[in-house]
């Protein structure tokens, strides 16, 4: 059993990371919001805080950390115990589509790709997919590289420590559509460290 204070310490949904979700939620304005990984929480209130109008929906497998979750989220947030093939599997086909999805959980890589896969009936042209920990494990770390090269993906960026550490996010188009063929590979000179002046 692992302690609330190593959860906390390792989450990488905390500080300027958890603040990016912040800003994509207000950003987007999305309608429908889905958090695969629920953990403590911290991602999912940055989500709402964020796009506090939006419909989220969070799903965790871990009983205890469910439980200890669900005491200081909003009610209003629509929380689900699961594994994550699961509810995926049990989603109604009628349900309305996803604009922002966040994966945060069991990290493997065949395991991240059939989410994927498994989401694309529930997801649209400009679904916002954020990706945790594509560095985790080997196999983490190929899916990524297999959905760098995917063309169903317009955009993929990688905001980890390693590719910022020169202050910059790398951003490779791999989009077909006319409006971004010419703009094949980007340096967009932005600090992780200072993602916090983009708070209100």
């Amino acid at each position: 059993k692992r302690k609330i204070s190593t959860i906390i310490k390792t989450s990488s949904s905390k500080g300027k990371y958890g603040r990016l979700l912040y800003q994509l939620a207000r950003y987007t304005k999305p309608k429908q919001m889905l958090e695969l990984g629920t953990s403590l929480g911290l991602g999912t209130m940055h989500l709402y805080l964020g796009a506090p109008d939006a419909t989220l929906t969070t799903v965790e497998g871990c009983p205890e950390t469910y439980r200890i979750a669900g005491e200081h989220l909003p009610k209003t947030i629509h929380r689900t115990r699961s594994t994550f093939d699961d509810y995926l599997n049990e989603l109604d086909t009628d349900a309305p589509k996803f604009d922002l999805v966040f994966i945060d959980g069991h990290h493997d890589g065949k395991a991240l790709l059939k989410y994927l896969n498994q989401l694309e009936s529930f997801t649209h042209n400009d679904t916002l997919f954020v990706l945790d920990d594509i560095r985790w494990s080997p196999s983490m770390k190929k899916a990524w590289i297999q959905l760098v090269k995917d063309s169903d993906y317009h955009l993929t960026i990688d905001c980890s420590k390693k590719s910022a550490r020169k202050g910059t996010l790398h951003i490779e188009n791999l989009s077909k559509r006319k409006s971004l063929t010419n703009r094949k590979y980007l340096e967009i000179p932005m600090q992780v460290e200072k993602m916090t002046r983009f708070l209100p």
